[in-house]
């Protein structure tokens, strides 16, 4: 794959957007929008290995043809749609594992949109893998293409000189082997040669630079689903904590009723003792003031 030496889209998406991302401010989607939008991801991540597809049978052709460079504008747009495509699919596995977190109601559905969320991941994670290993499989091939190259103009090289010329850089001291070996040679086939060998290693360079950006990305998403878990269960249990609280919350709600119902009765029954004590001690004194003459 043609990657320049920028910046690329893998690394941009890395720094914007890591995982785990935060929980939107918005209101959780209705289910039917949130597998519409499952659904949407699925197909491009079929297009994401249709292009995988296309870009190892263009990789496989490099490596036979006479002149691979005629392949390039081919593998260029490919490695270009990979890109966007992986970028993509990384940016809605994001907004919906978002949208799953924020999902903690019951009436949020938000056990199956983390079971849609986790599967997504995991079938676009399977096809990160296989990116990655077509992409460590032509840089293997591509290196032992351009030492068979060495070879040809330099049959009595050491297994050390080719290492060191395959894999510096051709302007290094390791090119300088090579170059040293293309001045035995014809001028016209010596600036050929030299040549296809800047073109192969500026390839492997890409290609390392590539692998190393896959392989961060892949351990990203191996991440999400380690590092999301425990969140995942901590807004269950949260949930869970809530309706517990909210079933103490009644029954005190009834226990306070029923208190201040006893403490009702009870007063008017101090009340009622109260005025009978009071009548009582009036009939009492009208009986005595009776007795004694002075009523």
């Amino acid at each position: 794959m043609a990657y320049q030496s920028q910046t690329t889209p893998y690394d941009r998406d890395m720094e914007m957007h890591p995982y785990p991302n935060q929980p939107p401010s918005d209101p959780p989607l209705p289910i039917a929008t949130f597998l519409t939008q499952v659904q949407q991801t699925r197909t491009t991540l079929t297009s994401l290995s249709t292009t995988l597809t296309t870009l190892s049978t263009l990789h496989a052709r490099s490596l036979s043809a006479s002149d691979p460079s005629a392949l390039q504008p081919e593998i260029d747009t490919a490695t270009t749609s990979l890109r966007a495509l992986t970028s993509t699919i990384r940016q809605s596995i994001l907004s919906l594992k978002s949208d799953a977190e924020a999902s903690s109601e019951p009436n949020h559905h938000h056990n199956q949109k983390k079971r849609q969320t986790e599967s997504l991941n995991a079938e676009f994670r399977s096809v990160v893998r296989q990116i990655l290993a077509e992409e460590t499989s032509f840089r293997e091939k591509r290196r032992d293409a351009a030492a068979r190259q060495y070879r040809v103009v330099y049959p009595d090289a050491s297994e050390d000189e080719v290492r060191r010329a395959v894999d510096g850089d051709v302007d290094s001291e390791g090119g300088q082997i090579f170059q040293g070996a293309l001045r035995s040679t014809r001028q016209t086939q010596a600036t050929s040669a030299l040549g296809a060998a800047r073109s192969r290693q500026n390839e492997l360079q890409r290609l390392e630079q590539s692998i190393t950006e896959l392989t961060r990305l892949f351990q990203d998403l191996e991440a999400f689903v380690v590092l999301d878990e425990p969140k995942l269960q901590a807004i269950e249990y949260n949930a869970q904590q809530a309706d517990q609280d909210i079933s103490k919350g009644n029954e005190q709600i009834v226990v306070a009723t029923h208190s201040a119902l006893n403490r009702r009765r009870l007063k008017w029954w101090c009340l009622g003792v109260c005025v009978a004590i009071v009548v009582v001690v009036a009939i009492i004194i009208l009986i005595w003031l009776k007795v004694t003459g002075q009523i």
